[in-house]
């Protein structure tokens, strides 16, 4: 219903960039949830399955966009390892 609103309504140039950025700053909130997410269930069932395998079935469940997927999956091993070597 919003989205036939904006369909209708022209957009100034600025109102699009802000509308962008607005898109851009929820996409990134949207990815840090499922990286936080992620963590959680490796931390579950991490004893019981290989790192790489949990991951993978989190993002086959949750996560239909590939590009976002592979997002998420070098986000949570990148912060794995940075927590490891605390």
């Amino acid at each position: 219903m919003v989205f036939d609103f904006f369909k209708r309504r022209r957009l100034s140039e600025e109102g699009e960039k802000r509308l962008v950025v607005a898109l851009a700053r929820a996409e990134e909130r949207v990815i840090e949830a499922q990286v936080e997410c992620a963590l959680d269930v490796i931390e579950a069932v991490g004893e019981e399955m290989q790192l790489e395998r949990v991951l993978e079935v989190y993002l086959e469940a949750l996560e239909e966009n590939p590009q976002r997927a592979e997002i998420i999956a070098r986000r949570v091993l990148s912060r794995l390892n940075y927590e490891g070597t605390d």
